[in-house]
């Protein structure tokens, strides 16, 4: 790593209230960021360091995932520099919902879940007995013995409650012939089924039969039964009318017969309907109402209020509506009255009272007296009693907010609290249940795990499961949470606990390199706790990464490597660094973060404790939770302190209890309180008021003037002012919310907003009030010479100098200061404040009150965010309440609080179970002398040691452990990895080599990219996750050292044709960004600007546009009525005269028609050629002086001309404006404002309406149209269905046709082709067509007589097939239209993709299309030159800067002359590589891990160089960077190379060698070292290959001419038969365009539409084109080498022929593992059956009934030779030759796979095993046993070479030679040079790629290019390396190459 690499540099952070903070700070140390509240600590960790560090990690992730992760700008700094990914661990990262709990938190919940899912044993709920399977025979008794006679549906399960829209299922079963199904409950026919909803659960049984089971016939209901048993993998479905139930095969109780679901990891969820418990939905508890909650007090009477329902005024009831008289009646029958206090009320009555009397009725009456009705009405009623008649009213969701005070909690009865279903509750792994497992203290899991008793296979399940639940309870263990349960409640966590299951997660990640950013991580931590917390930390330290802590903490800072204070401080006074280095310099600083480690700031204990006024809080009989039926007093009038360690019980105390009991004790709605007794003292309370540090304002509106109320007597004051007493202005004037006094540009916000969407958005100052958000006449009235905006731009402090005199003003002024918020401004945003300065506002107001009784304060945690000196300010404001005779309560750790209080009660002694008792009571110094305390220790020590952290020692040289330097990997077992243990240097390039198939991509890719991008996405939020996806984790024992992972693999890129290299890069993104931020609109015809304004605007650039044609201009101010853009009526003078009226009642008096003036007080006169009338709006002089007149003019022309407003200069020219940014010419104006949707043309409001966005689009082809033109129009000339459409039939369009041509005189008895160009134009395109044709239609039949007349324009015959496509949703009748239609640009966007209006918008005088077609470096040029308007230029540069860095990049890999719309289907592999590494390079992150897997692919060797640069970058960094390659130049300059191998497959995943390329070249068996070395030769210097000639008589060559795809330029191409033939060249030059885009669709016989000149095949001859790629030759099990070798048929035929076969009956198909007749069918022949693990790696276990043979029993008794089939598909290839050498047809088809190289592969091997090098020679393979019938075959290869060693790549070169010396053509598209060496021929394109490349530079044999100097590739092939290249070549071929270029060009 470089010395920039070991520190984070930060320049010109401006987050905030930051003053561009330039700072650095240590890599992998612990660095505290302090200051006081407010200061800009958090601007600086999580709004700048966090944020970036997140923001550049998910750059490198799909642009599809990062739509979802919200806000992702950058902030708002110059440059940070040597940057890790970074995670936040904070308060609020911690999910508090019902439903979450400890161990779902953990995840060790969901591990639990896939455990028991996964090898658990069903057992019934009812009997306790395991479940069994039963055979279908019980299946069909049970149905005989139950619907015997009814109507049956047998239905098989498909889908159970799962999301999608399941389209290929419905299909499947079709084809399987089925004929219904039964969809969420109903059944309906396949070919019906509706269209599903993709995003809802569905289920989906097919149906197998319907019938009447009978028991005397039960034939069909057996063979149903069975078939729907094999369908449904186990069960059946019997519906009976709307009735369904599922029999099972596998799990049914053996004493009652119950089935059980299948053991799903759902089922165990209770977050999930089909785990959940459905009695309380999961949530373990029922919300009920109760007689507890609903009785008030028990010594009450009803009369008195005993009942909570109660009416406020009392007298009656709410629940249920009843009056006292009502209840009198009842009580005389139910033995109760209304004056007998509850307890002394009987049960009988009691019951009555609260579930009712039944049926029985009393009489009851009602009245009203209103102002217009009055009555009375009498009728008997039935009481339903108070309980039912809330439980009635739950049920109806009727005022469900009131009725939760009545509502109480109670364990659910059905699933004993679980939370779970029965049947998932009962399922069993030895003797242990989950949720027993679940309700275990963390700290007695494992014990309870590694006693469970499991088979073999279950131990193999669980093996991964078990590792990882150990590991995450090691570190809930180690922050000290191991008395937790799993089943404990996230909402019942305390904070300090819920941030330690935060901090035990990242713990458990074991990552390295990343920076951890922790929120004041000793919030709710005990003193006791500190030394644990704080070990976390320096572990997390300890690993390798960056650990910054926003901190106030003392002993925190002193344990801390480096410290930062913010300030001097806060809001405007902060955002400076004060102090940085070790704390021991810091404390040196005059800080108040110095002070505080000099032990300088203390905070005093009162002289006197207060004993309060008499009077106590008494709670009785706590027991909530964990508390332990506690009794604690609170003395009223003091201030009292609830203490104790996190988890003791202190919240549950007073925020579950006291306070909801409280809130209803005054009536309020709250939730039930924790379970007590009684509170006593409730009567001594008049208030009850919760302070907490939540915000005061949600909008930038929201200041402390408003939420202290000052504002309110300031406005007064002003409006009471003699000049704004004179203007007539009031209160509202003088508010920046109100219309009237501020500034409408801004509305009252002082500046512009200005989203930058991926950057930190831009706030400008609004040019119009220049900030100050009111109009300059409000501002121009002043006190003490402060206008309105100047009052709010004072601190508090300013203020209360200015005005000392308004007590009003004064009193909240002067608490501001008191608590120490003076710094703060009266107008600063709410949004910018922090949590203490809110909570202090909080205070404020309360001080501010006048005392009126006796109130309680509660405020939990108050010193949260609180620098020391600010704690001493809170306690000051807290003081001062209770000496106002309040009582205030804190639950609190910070022990300079606790000495301060009056009253301490100590909580514990411990967290959870071993807590919930109060220890101590009494004062601080009480507290302190008790023994067993942990709080009165702390205060000992605190009061002993105050210049030491609690007993620790600062470190003065930093971390003490060096970070690990190796990342180790420790048994490894993905796919055909062999546990293997591998170290590797971090901070290193490492390439991992090896033959094809060996495991290099299972180990870098599968197994530390996967592990590593798992474990840094499992830190982010649960919503994140499941758009990153998570991935399974992979199989290993350990990994150590891995940080967060980025992978750059070879299909990364897109190939959409919406996708480009400017959208890829997110270029395009940023470019919208800028356009929708600096554009000016400009009309898309006529290029005027469009600029809309107010009037006041408007009536600027009259005034100076006037003044340009004399310094007294007059004229007229006009508002245009018709005329320009505006159309006239048909009858003008009329419509003139209709108007005068609605004109004249306005107060107008003339017209100005064509510039001359019409009275409006007499006749209208108007001639027949009129341009222009306007409504004359004022005759005005257009200067400064009429400035006012001409604005509220402007503004009455604008609304009576929808915003366009003229000036007509006298004896001058016309001017025109609009208010709305219109066209003055065509009235074109933008919908809204400009944003950057608007420039996508991926999104509808941006792109082109015509083409959708993509620039081109299909439309008819004449020529494609008109088969045959020297025939009629109506009688031939257009033929088939289009024709019987347009031109015959006698329908719509021949009648319209014939009418048109009618209409032009065109004769239609004409043929076609003597049509005149002018009629063919409107015949075709309707060109010169008029605007309407009216068309009469009359036919007449035997019965019917029909005229009809219609009206239709004439689009052209294209026209109509242009319509019919684009409407059409018939896929048969889009191909036929297709057939004349072509694709062609987009005559409305020109190809340029983008609506007209944004299209028209231009930046520098350029528009986006027209940037779009710059390249890479011309792009770059552009943005440095751009100049910008001034406030625009600062508003768009951090999008400039960020353009620029990413157009720098792209350059740096090469790719300059790339342009930014090309697409990226046109990019070759190697430059979407590149595309994609720039990407990664333009992060500049540290502590990353690169894995890359083969990067130079489709590499030029001059690129590779280039390649091997950037990645050496990204490693000096300080990343790990991982290769994946072969390439030996690249292992060459690698500081470490891992050999895998020694084979590929079964034959590989082991470590052959390891260590820097000069120790593995000296390896001795390692093919890889032989490569290094030079040993590995290549065809005819291969000594095992053996050449035997040509093949005779070859065939005349293929020649290809003139071809002109993408970028070649008329570059001819000729493939001899009988050789090897090569095309190289650099990465874009044109390889593919020649060979797949142009000689393949020859060969095929495609038109060559413009793409070649001529092709000349082979004449009279049949030609096979077979193009060879690596892909996968099968994606499951059931595809083997034997299967796609076509061995399997000679092998089943041979077993069918065997005397034993033919005995059984058993023929071809019975041998077929992919066949039902003798396949297996519990594993359907795969050998194996899937074990889903969900987030682990899913376990391909051996199926126990085959044992992975494949087939049934009696198949495998069938032997040859002494073997059966499965023992012979378990034979290599080798050995199966040997064994079948007797059997022609399977030996030459063995012979031919030995002969590629192949003899290893074993023929089961199933083919996801296989490489892609050995997926291509099994394809070549197939290609040599192809009979000979004398037909050639042309062999195209697209880069053989990918993912093949040197070892591979001997066998590959052997092979081409066999096909190639048969007589066939084979053609490579190549880039290694040492295949291109065995080549016959060369041909190279060049010289560069794209635009600089496309032709031919050089051709002739491998030798004749090495000696060619215009060859770029020559100098690296074989013949030219017995020296080797340099890394940079010569540069004078490059520039000779370029001249060649230069000079076809021209």
């Amino acid at each position: 790593m470089t010395s920039a690499a070991s520190r984070i540099r930060i320049r010109g952070a401006r987050q905030n209230n930051l003053a561009g903070v330039d700072v650095d700070l240590p890599r992998n140390a612990l660095v505290a960021v302090t200051g006081v509240s407010g200061s800009g600590k958090s601007s600086l960790a999580f709004d700048t360091l966090y944020r970036e560090g997140q923001r550049r990690f998910l750059e490198t992730l799909s642009a599809y995932a990062r739509q979802f992760l919200g806000d992702m700008r950058k902030p708002d700094v110059d440059a940070v520099e040597g940057l890790s990914p970074a995670i936040a661990v904070d308060q609020r990262s911690v999910p508090r919902g019902s439903r979450s709990t400890v161990g779902t938190l953990t995840e060790i919940t969901d591990h639990l879940r896939v455990l028991f899912a996964r090898a658990g044993v069903a057992h019934c709920p009812g009997c306790e007995q395991p479940m069994q399977s039963r055979t279908p025979e019980s299946v069909v008794q049970e149905i005989l013995r139950d619907h015997a006679g009814e109507k049956v549906h047998l239905c098989a399960p498909m889908i159970r409650d799962r999301k999608g829209a399941h389209k290929a299922l419905f299909g499947d079963l079709a084809k399987r012939g089925f004929v219904r199904v039964r969809v969420d409950g109903e059944v309906i026919r396949i070919e019906e089924a509706p269209e599903l909803e993709r995003y809802k659960r569905h289920s989906i049984e097919v149906v197998v039969d319907r019938l009447k089971p009978d028991p005397e016939d039960p034939g069909r209901l057996r063979e149903s039964v069975e078939q729907a048993i094999e369908v449904g993998e186990g069960d059946v479905m019997v519906v009976v009318g709307d009735e369904a139930r599922i029999l099972s095969t596998q799990r049914t109780c053996p004493g009652c017969g119950e089935d059980v679901p299948p053991l799903e990891p759902r089922l165990f969820s209770f977050n999930s309907p089909h785990g959940a418990c459905p009695t309380c939905d999961g949530i373990g508890v029922l919300r009920r109402p109760s007689e507890a909650a609903l009785i008030t007090d028990r010594t009450l009477t009803i009369r008195e209020g005993c009942l909570a329902v109660t009416r406020a005024k009392g007298g009656a009831l709410n629940f249920p509506k009843a009056s006292f008289s009502f209840l009198e009646r009842i009580g005389q029958d139910h033995d109760f009255d209304l004056d007998t206090p509850w307890k002394s009320i009987s049960d009988t009555g009691r019951k009555a009272i609260l579930r009712g009397t039944g049926d029985e009725r009393f009489a009851d009456k009602a009245s009203w007296n209103g102002a217009k009705f009055a009555g009375e009405v009498k009728w008997k009623r039935k009481w339903t009693g108070v309980l039912t008649a809330i439980e009635e009213a739950c049920q109806a969701g009727k005022r469900t907010k009131q009725l939760e005070r009545y509502l109480s909690l109670d364990t659910c009865v059905e699933c004993d609290g679980s939370r779970l279903r029965r049947a998932a509750g009962a399922v069993r792994i030895g003797h242990q249940r989950l949720p027993m497992l679940l309700g275990l203290p963390v700290e007695d899991l494992g014990q309870a795990l590694a006693s469970l008793e499991m088979t073999t296979r279950q131990a193999r399940i669980a093996r991964d499961l078990l590792i990882e639940i150990e590991r995450r309870t090691e570190f809930l263990l180690r922050v000290g949470l191991g008395y937790l349960t799993l089943d404990r409640a996230a909402d019942t966590l305390s904070g300090g606990e819920a941030q330690r299951i935060r901090l035990a997660a990242q713990l458990g990640a074991g990552l390295q390199g990343v920076l951890y950013v922790l929120d004041e991580p000793s919030i709710g931590l005990h003193a006791r706790d500190h030394g644990r917390l704080l070990g976390a930390l320096e572990d997390l330290r300890d690993a390798g990464n960056s650990v910054i802590v926003v901190e106030h903490d003392e002993a925190t800072l002193r344990a801390a490597d480096w410290v930062i204070d913010v300030g001097p401080g806060a809001g405007s006074a902060g955002g400076h660094i004060v102090a940085v280095g070790h704390p021991a310099d810091v404390a040196k600083a005059d800080t108040p973060t110095g002070r505080v480690l000099r032990g300088e700031v203390v905070l005093p204990a009162p002289k006197t404790r207060r004993t309060g006024n008499g009077h106590a809080l008494i709670v009785r009989g706590a027991d909530a939770f964990n508390l332990q039926s506690v009794d604690a007093s609170i003395p009223l009038g003091t201030l009292t302190v609830i203490t104790g360690v996190s988890g003791s019980g202190k919240s549950t105390l007073i925020e579950r209890t006291l306070r909801p009991a409280i809130e209803r004790h005054l009536g309020r709605e709250a939730p039930e309180p924790g379970a007590h007794d009684r509170i006593e003292g409730l009567e001594h309370l008049d208030e009850m008021v919760a302070i907490n540090a939540a915000p005061i304002g949600r909008t930038t509106r929201s200041n402390p003037a408003t939420y202290t109320k000052v504002l309110g007597p300031i406005r007064d004051l002003f409006a009471s002012l003699p000049e704004a007493k004179l203007r007539g202005y009031d209160k509202s004037r003088f508010s920046f919310n109100i219309e009237g006094g501020r500034c409408e540009n801004c509305q009252g916000s002082g500046a512009r907003f200005i989203e930058l969407q991926f950057l930190a958005a831009v706030t400008v100052p609004c040019e119009e009030c220049g900030g100050h958000r009111f109009q300059a006449e409000t501002l121009d009235v002043r006190f003490k010479e402060h206008s309105i905006a100047d009052v709010l731009a004072c601190t508090a402090e300013e203020a209360l100098a200015l005005f000392g005199d308004h007590p009003k003003i004064k009193r909240p002024l002067e608490l501001m200061v008191d608590v120490g918020l003076g710094y703060l401004t009266l107008g600063q945003p709410s949004t910018t404040i922090s949590g203490g300065e809110a909570q202090r506002l909080k205070l404020v107001t309360h001080l501010s009150k006048k005392a009126t009784g006796h109130t309680l304060y509660l405020l939990d945690e108050p010193t949260t965010g609180l620098h020391q000196e600010d704690v001493g300010r809170l306690v000051g404001a807290l003081q001062r309440l209770v000496d106002m005779g309040h009582t205030v309560v804190v639950v609190e750790h910070n022990l300079e609080l606790i000495r301060t209080g009056d009253h301490v009660i100590d909580l514990g002694p411990e967290g959870g179970a071993g807590g919930g008792r109060i220890l101590v009571t009494g004062t601080p110094e009480v507290i302190a002398k008790h023994k067993t305390s942990y709080t009165g220790a702390a205060l000992r020590e605190l009061d002993g040691k105050r210049t030491e952290a609690r007993g620790r020692k600062a470190p003065k040289n930093g971390p003490g452990v060096a970070p690990p330097t190796s990342l180790r990997i420790t048994g490894a077992r993905a796919h055909n990895l062999k546990g293997i243990d591998v170290e590797l240097p971090r901070n290193a390039l490492t390439v991992v080599t090896g033959p094809s198939g060996s495991g290099k991509s299972s180990l870098a890719l599968d197994t530390i990219h996967t592990e590593g991008r798992r474990r840094f996405v499992e830190s982010l939020s649960t919503y994140a996750r499941q758009f990153l996806g998570v991935g399974d984790r992979p199989p290993f024992e350990k990994i150590e050292g891995l940080g967060p992972s980025v992978a750059v693999e070879a299909a990364t890129v897109g190939s959409h044709p919406r996708s480009t290299v400017a959208t890829t890069t997110e270029i395009h993104d940023h470019l919208r960004v800028l356009w929708a931020r600096a554009g000016q609109p400009k009309c898309p015809k006529h290029g005027q600007d469009l600029q809309p304004g107010d009037p006041s605007q408007v009536t600027k650039r009259i005034i100076k546009d006037a003044a340009e044609h004399g310094a007294d201009t007059k004229g007229w101010l006009l508002a245009p009525i018709y005329g320009g853009h505006a159309p006239f009526p048909a009858d003008l003078k009329a419509e003139l005269e209709r108007r005068k009226e609605a004109w004249t009642g306005a107060g107008f008096a003339r017209l100005l028609i064509d510039g001359k003036e019409v009275r409006l007080d007499g006749p209208i006169q108007v001639s027949e050629a009129v341009a222009n009338v306007d409504l004359v709006v004022d005759r005005i002089g257009f200067t400064s002086k009429s400035r006012a007149r001409l604005a509220e003019g402007v503004e009455q022309a604008s609304a009576i001309s929808h915003g366009r407003v003229s000036a007509m200069i006298k004896d001058g020219p016309r001017l025109e404006y609009s208010t709305r940014g219109a066209c003055t010419e065509c009235g074109f104006q933008l919908d809204g404002d400009l944003e950057p949707r608007h420039f996508s043309f991926n999104a509808h409001v941006g792109a082109c309406p015509d083409c959708g966005g993509l620039g081109d689009v299909v439309r008819c082809d004449p020529e494609k149209l008109i088969d045959d033109a020297d025939l009629k129009l109506c009688d031939g000339a257009i033929e088939g269905k289009l024709g019987r459409y347009l031109t015959k039939g006698k329908g719509f369009y021949e009648m319209l046709l014939r009418h048109v041509a009618k209409a032009h005189r065109i004769d239609l008895e004409r043929p076609f082709s003597k049509f005149t160009d002018k009629q063919k134009d409107l015949v075709l395109h309707g060109i010169g067509a008029k605007d309407n044709y009216e068309v009469h239609l009359d036919k007449t039949s035997t019965n019917v007589e029909l005229h009809e007349v219609f009206r239709s324009d004439w689009p052209g015959l294209c026209g109509h097939v242009d319509a019919w496509h684009q409407k059409t949703d018939d896929a048969e009748w889009a191909a036929i239209l297709e057939k004349v239609m072509r694709k062609q640009v987009c005559g409305t966007c020109e190809g340029e993709r983008l609506a007209p209006g944004p299209r028209s918008v231009v930046v520098g005088r350029k528009r986006l299309p027209q940037m779009l077609k710059l390249n890479v470096e011309e792009a770059g040029d552009w943005l440095s030159k751009l100049k910008l308007k001034g406030s625009t230029q600062d508003a768009v540069a951090p999008v400039i800067a960020e353009l620029r860095s990413r157009l720098r990049l792209l350059a740096q890999v090469g790719l300059g002359y790339v342009t930014l719309e090309r697409g990226t289907a046109t990019l070759s592999g190697g430059e979407a590589r590149r595309v994609r590494l720039s990407a990664s390079l333009g992060s500049e992150l540290v502590g990353v891990c690169y894995v890359l897997d083969e990067p130079t692919v489709g590499l030029h060797p001059r690129d590779v160089d280039r390649l091997t640069d950037a990645l050496l970058e990204l490693r000096d960094r300080g990343n790990t960077v991982i290769v994946v390659e072969h390439d030996a130049a690249l292992m060459r300059r690698a500081d470490h190379v891992l050999d895998i191998g020694p084979g590929a497959g079964e034959l590989g995943g082991r470590l052959v060698a390891s260590g820097t390329p000069a120790e593995v070249m000296k390896h001795k068996t390692s093919g890889t070292a032989a490569h290094l070395r030079g040993e590995i030769r290549l065809g005819k210097d291969d000594p095992e290959f053996k050449d035997h000639g040509h093949a005779a008589g070859p065939l005349t060559p293929l020649r290809l001419t003139g071809v002109h795809t993408q970028n070649l330029r008329g570059v001819d191409l000729e493939v001899p038969f009988g050789k090897v033939t090569g095309v190289c060249g650099p990465s874009g030059s044109g390889k593919s365009s020649l060979v797949l885009d142009s000689l393949v669709p020859a060969l095929r016989g495609e038109p060559s539409n413009g793409r070649w000149e001529r092709f000349r095949g082979i004449p009279g001859g049949s030609l096979r084109t077979v193009v060879v790629d690596a892909a996968p030759i099968g994606r499951t099990p059931h595809s083997v080498p034997a299967t796609y070798a076509g061995l399997m048929q000679p092998l089943r035929e041979l077993f069918a022929r065997t005397p034993e076969a033919r005995m059984r009956g058993l023929g071809p198909p019975h041998f077929s593992f992919n066949s039902t007749k003798g396949r297996c069918p519990a594993c359907e022949g795969r050998g194996s059956i899937l074990v889903e693990m969900q987030f682990l790696a899913d376990l391909w276990l051996p199926c126990e009934e085959c044992d992975g043979l494949r087939y049934r029993p009696e198949v495998l008794e069938i032997r040859f030779r002494g073997r059966n089939l499965a023992e012979i598909l378990a034979m290599t290839i080798d050995e199966a030759a040997a064994f079948l050498s007797a059997q022609p047809a399977a030996s030459s088809i063995l012979k031919v796979l030995q002969a590629v190289g192949l003899g290893y592969l074993r023929l089961g091997q199933g083919a996801p095993t296989l490489s892609g090098g050995e997926a291509q020679r099994l394809k070549l393979a197939s290609e040599l046993q192809r009979a000979g019938g004398g037909q050639r075959s042309v062999i195209i290869l697209d880069e053989p070479s990918t993912g093949l060693a040197a070892t591979d790549l001997v066998h590959l070169a052997r092979t081409l030679l066999r096909l190639a010396r048969r007589g066939d053509a084979v053609l490579l598209i190549e880039h290694n040079t040492e295949l291109l060496g065995i080549c016959d021929h060369l041909i190279e394109l060049g010289p560069e790629g794209g635009e600089a490349g496309g032709l031919q530079i050089a051709q002739g044999t491998p030798a004749e290019l090495a000696a060619n100097p215009d060859s770029i590739t020559g100098p690296w092939l074989p013949s030219a390396k017995a020296h080797p290249p340099q890394a940079k070549k010569p540069a004078r071929k490059k520039a000779a190459s370029r001249k060649k270029a230069k000079g076809a060009r021209s």
